[in-house]
């Protein structure tokens, strides 16, 4: 194929992103607040305090952009443009273009474009940490140690699912190597992956911050602890799987796996990984670049012709929520209108049920009228005259002749010392509320504002 015909296909590509993104206006994906309110935060664009139990980078990273042009859509924009590259990167491996059809078409790609999120960059970072692995076992050059070292540290502070998948891409691609070039490799993962240490530094005066919150967190979902006890596992979600990266996925049965062990047995602990924790669709995006570049060495044209019919199909079937729910748009307006009724008041957000309303309100509203929005969690802790928002001990119990325990104990606490005296209004979603001595003063499409009633004791 020509390379005119390349950049044709890549421009389509393109453009077909940015149309997706002009018309899906939602941001509220999983895990966007750790991302999009941090990026809030640091562009002056967010009328909360904020709360991250990831790497703050990506964050920080997009931010930069806001301070050009305060939009959602730039955000997205400059956050799926890594598909993009990832397409360039694809092509450039391999000069074929079923493996360019292959990512173009795969339903796990159009899934995660209007999302917010530091996978899309992590799934090129990652793939091109593989191009100069590969490079290196063909080449035995040191240099290519280093260029597939630096991309894989940093997915590693974007993503931190990247953390574990890191180890396993060194478990498996250094297999039987000599000593000396783990070092090597694990010198220059190790200068990339300490830019999360310094920012940790600089924002909490402690570098080891987000990682505690992630590994916390991690824990907490492996034992089904704290919010995460109730998480479930569709069984739609175990079918989505076999089909989200490509519908011919079983095709990758054909593989010599004397010949692609590396990347089967990589794939197979990721995998595994994924299903064993959180089980979300989304991550198996991180795999799709790798994956596709296995499935197109055992794919016909006829086959691939059927796998894009398969795959347009399935991407309709994805972004169909998307299009018709409306939700954020009522909420948006909603608040776009209580700034104007109610400007430059701090206002108490949530109820029982809606913990982390708070959270929704400033990702959706872009607004400078409202002053401030007060996390409901927040507000119950100054109510109960406590501290901690989650806090977990773990003791041994000698049943022997042993005189000590030894025990473990972590936990999350308020960094915010204010009570909140000053505050006299409250929105939610709910046209009742426990607070005592607020009442409904006015509803909106989808919120109700309350005011405190002064002439109360």
């Amino acid at each position: 194929m020509k390379n005119k015909d390349i950049i044709l296909i890549i421009t389509g590509f393109s453009l077909v992103i940015i149309i997706l993104n002009l018309l899906i206006k939602n941001v509220l994906y999983t895990d966007v607040g750790d991302y999009l309110a941090v990026a809030k935060y640091f562009s002056n664009n967010i009328v909360s305090r904020i709360r991250s139990t990831h790497s703050w980078v990506y964050g920080l990273f997009l931010s930069q952009f806001l301070k050009i042009w305060s939009s959602v859509f730039l955000v997205k924009l400059v956050n799926s443009s890594f598909l993009v590259f990832t397409a360039v990167l694809l092509y450039n491996l391999t000069k074929d273009k079923k493996v360019l059809f292959l990512w173009i078409l795969s339903p796990v790609v159009w899934y995660m474009t209007p999302q917010i999120s530091p996978i899309l960059p992590s799934a090129f970072l990652l793939l091109l940490s593989y191009k100069f692995i590969k490079e290196y076992e063909s080449k035995e050059k040191l240099k290519y140690l280093i260029y597939s070292a630096l991309p894989l540290g940093l997915s590693s502070i974007l993503w931190d699912s990247m953390i574990p998948i890191s180890i396993f891409f060194i478990l498996v691609f250094f297999f039987n190597r000599r000593l000396k070039e783990i070092l090597f490799f694990g010198v220059f993962y190790f200068i990339a992956f300490s830019i999360r240490f310094i920012l940790d530094y600089y924002l909490f005066s402690y570098p080891f911050f987000s990682l505690f919150r992630f590994f916390g967190g991690s824990l907490l979902v492996y034992l089904r602890q704290g919010n995460y006890t109730h998480i479930s596992n569709p069984v739609l979600n175990y079918i989505l799987y076999l089909v989200i990266i490509s519908p011919f996925l079983f095709k990758i049965y054909k593989l010599n796996f004397k010949e692609y062990k590396k990347e089967l047995i990589f794939l197979l602990l990721t995998v595994l990984m994924f299903i064993s924790s959180s089980n979300q669709l989304r991550y198996f995006l991180i795999l799709a670049p790798i994956s596709i570049l296995l499935i197109s060495k055992v794919m016909t044209k006829k086959e691939l012709v059927l796998n894009s019919i398969l795959s347009v199909l399935l991407i309709l079937f994805l972004l169909y929520p998307s299009f018709v729910d409306n939700s954020e748009k009522l909420i948006q307006e909603d608040l776009n209108q209580i700034a104007k009724d109610f400007p430059n008041e701090v206002f108490f957000a949530g109820n029982e049920q809606e913990g982390d309303a708070y959270l929704v309100y400033s990702l959706v509203y872009w607004g400078k009228e409202i002053k401030e929005i007060i996390s409901w969690q927040d507000l119950q802790l100054v109510l109960s005259n406590k501290t901690n928002f989650q806090q977990y001990r773990y003791e041994s119990k000698a049943k022997v002749g042993e005189t000590r325990n030894v025990w473990l104990e972590f936990g999350v606490s308020r960094a915010d010392n204010r009570t909140y005296e000053y505050v006299d209004y409250l929105i939610s979603s709910k046209k009742e509320t426990s607070l005592k001595n607020f009442k409904l003063v006015k509803s909106y499409k989808t919120l109700n504002v309350f005011k405190k009633d002064t002439t109360k004791k």
